[in-house]
C-alpha cells in the first residue's frame, strides 16, 4: 500500500497546480486523472530513466516481497517472545498478533494518504478523520492483543454453528425470548452443552454440517480439524471416533472439499459468493421471491446461463447455490423468519387487545385492524412456511403486550386514518406520548386530512360521534378510515322531544341512525313503534326510491340523530358487509312484527 500510493503521486508529478506534498493524493485526482495512461511510457521523477509501464510493476512486486520478508520477521520475533514468556501456542499467537499488527499499519497507512472527505470539513476535515481512525484501531489492537487462538477459533466455529441449531426442535425455550444471533460465541457452544435432548445422531449432524461449512470456506483444513474442533466435540459430548466417522462419511458425500488445497477452497467460495449476490439481484431485479427454472422465459433463462459461466462453479457448485434460492432454499428461511416473528407478536397484541375491548370501545377500529393485518399475513405465511418445508403457525398464541405496544405498531400502519386514530386516543389516554409521534412523523408513510388535524391537535371529527359507531355491530367490520369517512358526511341532529323527523309523502332523500334516545313511527292513526340507538329509519324509501310511507317523530326524551344522504348510504352498503346484514336483519324483525300484528 505504501508503495502503491508513494509510486501514484510521483505519476502524477505536475499533473496538478497543488503545492501539498501529497496535494495529487489526497485531492482524489489520481482516481480521475485521464492522462496517466498517456503518462505511461514517461519515467518517474527523480527515480529512473525507464518508462512507468515498466518501474511500476516491479516496484509493486519488490514492495510486496519485502512486506513479506518484514511481517515474517516481525513473526518469529513475536514467537520467540512468547516462547521465553511461556505463552500457550506461542506460535499461533505469533501469527495472530503478526496479522493484527499488519492490518493496523494498513488501515492508518490509508488514511494517512488519502483525505476521506474530499475538504468537505475544510483543511483540517481530512486530519481529524485520520485521528479518529487511529483512536479506533488502536483500542481494536489493544482489545484484540491479548486474545487467544481458542478465542478465534471458536467464533469461526459459532458462525457455522448458529446456522446448524436453528433448526432444532427445543431450542426457542431454551433461550428464554433472546435471538440466537445476538449470543456470544461462548453462549452458543454453552447452549449446545446445555441441550442433552440433541442426541447422538443429531449432534453428529450438527457436527458434519459445521464441518462442511468451515471446510468449503477455507477456514479449515483437514488436518487441522481433529483439534480445532475439540471443543465442538466435547459440547455434544462427542469423540475422535466420531470425528472420523463424520470426516469418512464426508469424503464419500463430499469428495471435492477434501482433496483440495485450502486457498482453492476459498477461491471456490469467494466464487460462490458473487454466485449468491448476483443470483439475489436477478431475482429482485425479474420480481421472484424464489429461483425456478421452469417459470423461467427464454431471455431469463439466458441471464442465468450468464450468470452460471461467469461464477466459474462446476455444475454441482451451481446447483448448491440455486438450491439456497429454492423454496426450501436458505434466502426463504431468511425471509420467513422475521415474517413469522411479526405474526406472532402482532396475534399476541391481537388476543390482548380482545380482553380490552368491553371497557373501551374506541379500540375496536385498532381491534379490527390487528384482525385484518394478522388474518391476511397468516394466508400469505402460512402456505410459504408449508413450501419450505418449516413449521406452522401455532393455531393459538398467548396474548401478549400492552397499549403502548399496539399504538406504537398502528402509527406506522399504511393507513393514515389508522395512525390518526391511535394519536386521537393517545391524546386522550396517554397524553405524554404524543410529543414523540410529533418528532416521528412516519417517514415515507401517507398522510390525511385527518391524521394532519390531528397532528395540529384540530378536533376535526365528532369523537363523541366517532364513539357511538364503535358500540354498534352493524360495523363490525368497518376500519377507521370508514367510521371517519362516515362521520365526515353525516350530520346530527339533536330533536326535542314530539319534534318531525320525517314526514309521510316527503321525499326518501336521506335515512337516519338513531345514536341517542328514541323516536315514534307513526304507522297508523293511533299505533306506533318505538326505535332506539342502533336503529336506521327511512331505508327502505331510500332503497325503493318512493315517498316516505310513515311520520317519524323525536320520542319523549328527544333523540339524537346521524342524517345520511341516500348516496352515502348506498356506498356504505357497498363497503360494509355487517351494514348489509344489520339492515336486513331489522327489515325482517319489522317484517315478522308487521306480520304478527296482522294474524292478530
Amino acid at each position: 500500500m505504501l508503495a502503491f500510493f508513494t509510486l501514484m503521486e510521483w505519476s502524477g508529478h505536475g499533473a496538478t497546480p497543488l503545492v501539498h506534498p501529497l496535494g495529487y493524493i489526497r485531492s482524489g485526482q489520481w482516481a480521475l486523472d485521464r492522462e496517466l495512461v498517456s503518462r505511461a511510457w514517461q519515467p518517474l521523477p527523480h527515480l529512473t530513466p525507464l518508462p512507468r509501464l515498466l518501474v511500476i510493476p516491479i516496484a509493486i512486486t519488490a514492495a510486496a516481497w519485502l512486506s513479506v520478508i518484514f511481517w515474517y520477521g516481525v513473526e518469529a520475533l513475536l514467537r520467540r517472545r512468547g516462547n521465553r514468556e511461556g505463552l500457550p501456542a506461542a506460535g499461533e499467537r505469533a501469527v495472530l498478533r503478526t496479522r493484527l499488527l499488519a492490518s493496523f499499519v494498513a488501515i492508518n497507512t490509508f488514511f494517512w494518504f488519502v483525505d476521506p472527505l474530499q475538504g468537505l470539513l475544510g483543511a483540517n476535515g481530512g486530519q481529524v478523520v485520520r485521528s479518529l481512525v487511529l483512536l479506533l484501531t488502536s483500542l481494536g489492537l489493544y482489545r484484540a492483543w491479548g486474545r487467544d487462538p481458542a478465542t478465534y477459533r471458536r467464533e469461526s466455529t459459532s458462525d457455522s454453528l448458529r446456522r446448524q441449531l436453528r433448526d432444532l426442535p427445543g431450542l426457542e425455550p431454551a433461550l428464554d425470548g433472546r435471538n440466537l444471533d445476538a449470543l456470544s460465541p461462548l453462549e452458543v457452544f454453552t447452549l449446545v452443552k446445555a441441550m442433552p435432548a440433541v442426541g447422538e445422531l443429531q449432534a453428529r449432524r450438527v457436527y458434519g454440517e459445521v464441518l462442511v461449512d468451515m471446510l468449503r470456506s477455507g477456514r479449515l483444513d483437514q488436518a487441522q480439524s481433529l483439534l480445532d474442533l475439540q471443543e465442538l466435540r466435547q459440547s455434544p459430548q462427542l469423540d475422535d471416533e466420531d470425528h472420523h466417522a463424520v470426516i469418512d462419511l464426508l469424503a464419500k458425500e463430499h469428495p471435492e472439499l477434501l482433496g483440495r488445497k485450502r486457498f482453492e477452497r476459498q477461491g471456490d467460495d469467494l466464487r460462490r459468493e458473487l454466485a449468491l449476490t448476483n443470483l439475489e439481484d436477478f431475482l429482485l431485479r425479474h420480481g421472484f421471491s424464489v429461483f425456478d427454472a421452469a417459470a423461467l422465459n427464454p431471455r431469463q433463462r439466458q441471464e442465468a446461463e450468464r450468470l452460471r459461466l461467469a461464477s466459474g462453479l462446476p455444475e454441482p457448485a451451481w446447483e448448491s447455490v440455486l438450491r439456497q434460492f429454492g423454496p426450501q432454499g436458505e434466502l426463504v428461511r431468511q425471509q420467513l423468519e422475521p415474517l413469522r416473528a411479526a405474526w406472532l407478536e402482532e396475534a399476541g397484541l391481537l388476543d390482548w387487545l380482545d380482553g380490552q375491548l368491553a371497557e373501551d370501545g374506541l379500540l375496536r377500529p385498532l381491534q379490527r385492524v390487528l384482525t385484518r393485518r394478522v388474518g391476511e399475513l397468516q394466508r400469505q405465511l402460512a402456505p410459504r412456511l408449508a413450501a419450505a418445508g418449516l413449521d406452522p403457525l401455532p393455531p393459538a398464541v398467548a396474548p401478549a403486550g400492552d397499549l403502548r405496544r399496539v399504538f406504537d405498531l398502528l402509527w406506522l400502519d399504511p393507513d393514515p386514518d389508522t395512525a390518526a386514530w391511535v394519536l386521537m386516543l393517545e391524546r386522550q389516554r396517554h397524553p405524554e406520548a404524543v410529543a414523540r409521534r410529533l418528532q416521528d412523523p412516519r417517514p415515507g408513510l401517507a398522510s390525511s386530512p385527518f391524521l394532519q388535524g390531528q397532528l395540529r391537535g384540530d378536533a376535526t371529527v365528532d369523537e363523541a360521534l366517532l364513539a357511538a359507531l364503535t358500540g354498534w355491530s352493524m360495523f363490525d367490520d368497518v376500519l377507521p378510515a370508514g367510521l371517519l369517512w362516515l362521520a365526515q358526511r353525516g350530520t346530527v341532529r339533536q330533536l326535542p322531544a314530539g319534534e318531525p323527523v320525517m314526514e309521510k309523502g316527503s321525499i326518501s332523500d336521506h335515512l337516519a341512525l338513531v345514536l341517542g334516545g328514541d323516536v315514534q313511527v307513526l304507522v297508523g292513526s293511533d299505533e306506533t313503534v318505538l326505535l332506539g340507538p342502533g336503529q336506521a329509519i327511512g331505508e327502505i324509501g331510500v332503497l325503493t326510491g318512493r315517498p316516505r310511507t310513515a311520520s317519524v317523530r323525536a320520542g319523549a326524551g328527544g333523540c339524537r340523530l346521524l342524517m345520511l344522504p341516500s348516496a352515502t348510504f348506498e356506498e356504505l352498503l357497498r363497503r360494509s358487509d355487517s351494514f348489509r346484514r344489520s339492515l336486513l336483519s331489522q327489515l325482517a324483525l319489522r317484517l315478522m312484527d308487521a306480520t304478527r300484528k296482522v294474524a292478530a
